[in-house]
């Protein structure tokens, strides 16, 4: 079973390097950074994105989409990781 099967296709992000918007899509290891004045929440919550699930689209998309920071479980209902320590070796 995969852990992305709980995640969207794709989400709107805010990076934690740059602090841009950027769209994460599922299974990529890679951002877009978008020139939208979106806000984040109110685009996500449009396309019917959880804060947990878009954590973890953004978790995925930094650590790697088998890490536990991919797995939306992992985080609390405002979008925030609570899960296990990241490894090194998923960075």
């Amino acid at each position: 079973m995969s852990i992305t099967k709980n995640l969207p296709a794709w989400c709107y992000c805010t990076s934690p390097r740059t602090g841009d918007v950027v769209i994460v899509t599922r299974g990529e290891k890679t951002m877009y950074q978008t020139k939208s004045e979106v806000v984040v929440a109110t685009a996500n919550r449009q396309l019917g994105v959880e804060p947990r699930q878009a954590g973890a689209m953004l978790g995925g998309a930094l650590f790697g989409w088998d890490s536990p920071a991919a797995d939306p479980d992992n985080y609390d209902l405002q979008g925030s990781y609570c899960g296990p320590v990241i490894k090194e070796d998923y960075i």
